[in-house]
């Protein structure tokens, strides 16, 4: 299975910030979401049980859920992270992909 290249929740994020007014977007949020995931090569996947439970074992992570599913999807697909948030990007307590892998061995 490829890395994917959009977790579900990003949509929800963006939203979010265009609620808050901390994101303008050139059309409204659905349409944009919906312009986005039309790319080639994006790949909506879903929250998964699997994700939602590696995201409450990211021992000493910060408590922003949102973060977690990021890092927790990372570990499950076994696929490296791009950011450049600093508390993702100094987050090293990655387990063996083994653990959480949905990647067939």
């Amino acid at each position: 299975m490829d890395c994917p290249t959009s977790q579900s929740h990003k949509g929800w994020e963006v939203a979010k910030l265009v609620e808050y007014q901390r994101l303008k977007l050139p059309c409204e949020v659905l349409d944009w979401l919906n312009q986005a995931l039309s790319y080639p090569g994006i790949t909506l996947i879903e929250l998964t049980p699997e994700i939602v439970v590696a995201s409450t074992q990211l021992n000493g992570f910060h408590r922003d859920p949102a973060d977690q599913i990021i890092v927790a999807t990372a570990q499950v697909y076994d696929c490296p992270l791009v950011t450049v948030d600093a508390k993702i990007t100094d987050f090293r307590n990655r387990p063996p992909p083994s653990r959480h892998s949905v990647r067939s061995a």
